[in-house]
């Protein structure tokens, strides 16, 4: 019986040997592949959307003046290569589906670091999302300027879009953002028309700033943007920028316009912590010293359920808040 199991197990070592000798050897790669990209380094970005890749930029800048030598790969999704392209601390932009991973010496995926440390920290997270990423590879940010592009080769093309809405020239330009891609975040209709009240008042242009125009009652001009790089220069181009937590706002931090943003669940002075011209609007304790609610960071779990679809934190924002705020806005800037 051990005789057999014997003659059995040398049958099939046999077997697979002869096997392994049939099979091709496996070419390693050479010393010179791996000399090749020993400074090669890939970000690597799975989805958008629109404000966090410009978020993202902030890294860029401390990496490279940290590791000079490195060449920088951002891959990331084709539809947001307008956001990203141009930036001066980035050596190349590839689609995120052609990635090869052996033209790397590492990838850093920062797809799902933020999600995960919001949801973790909640109300305690205090860290912006640039910081959140860069320190999930191991990089501290001293600079947290995105660097965008200067857009003045668009001012002819944009301004006629401004005076077929009516602008006259000499007018404070002012964008109004008050829908986002995320409907939570929209911001509630009290407080949309007392903008809008508001705006009415002043001399500027104003105009609505969204791709959809989902407004049933326009009280001015809404110019909707055929791609990234038109509604980045109409932000460029303005003056002054009311939004809400979206794209738009991120826009407007990175060209350090003066920027009135509107937030719920999020917290605002984490969200614009390195936006030097935002005024923060938002429910939170340092208005109600009763609130407890947020900004949480978790709409998912909120506990108290959606009334047409806004949030608590948005429809107990009392309109005094929303008053104040905005006549402070309008009369540091002028308007």
């Amino acid at each position: 019986m051990i005789n057999s199991a014997c003659n059995l197990n040398c049958e099939h070592y046999f077997y697979f040997v002869k096997l392994i000798i049939k099979m091709p050897p496996k070419k390693a790669q050479g010393i010179k592949h791996y000399n090749k990209i020993k400074n090669n380094i890939c970000i690597l970005r799975l989805c958008g959307g629109y404000g966090d890749i410009l978020m993202s930029r902030m890294i860029f800048e401390d990496l490279k003046k940290q590791y000079p030598d490195f060449k920088i790969t951002y891959a990331l999704p084709q539809a947001y290569f307008q956001v990203i392209k141009d930036h001066k601390y980035i050596d190349e932009v590839i689609d995120h589906k052609d990635i090869d991973y052996n033209n790397y010496r590492q990838v850093f995926n920062i797809t799902h670091h933020c999600s995960r440390h919001e949801a973790f920290y909640n109300k305690e997270c205090v860290k912006n999302r640039s910081d959140i990423w860069a320190e999930s590879f191991g990089l501290t940010l001293d600079n947290h300027n995105m660097h965008l592009p200067s857009l003045e080769k668009n001012r002819d093309y944009i301004f006629s879009l401004f005076k077929q809405g009516g602008y006259k020239e000499g007018q404070k330009i002012i964008a109004f953002t008050p829908y986002s891609a995320v409907p939570t975040r929209h911001i509630m209709q009290k407080h949309r028309e007392l903008v809008e009240k508001r705006l009415l008042e002043t001399n500027a242009f104003c105009f609505y700033m969204h791709n959809i125009p989902t407004l049933d009652q326009l009280k001015f001009p809404l110019i909707a943007c055929r791609n990234f790089i038109e509604a980045m220069s109409m932000i460029y181009f303005s003056d002054m920028v009311i939004s809400t937590d979206t794209g738009h706002l991120h826009c407007a931090g990175g060209y350090n316009k003066p920027l009135l943003g509107f937030f719920n669940y999020t917290n605002g002075h984490v969200v614009g912590k390195h936006y030097k011209n935002l005024t923060v609007i938002q429910k939170d304790s340092s208005n109600d010293k009763n609130w407890t609610c947020g900004p949480c960071n978790n709409m998912g779990r909120c506990p108290y359920p959606l009334i047409d679809k806004q949030l608590k934190c948005s429809i107990e924002l009392p309109m005094d808040i929303v008053n104040d705020k905005l006549n402070y806005f309008l009369n540091k800037f002028c308007v």
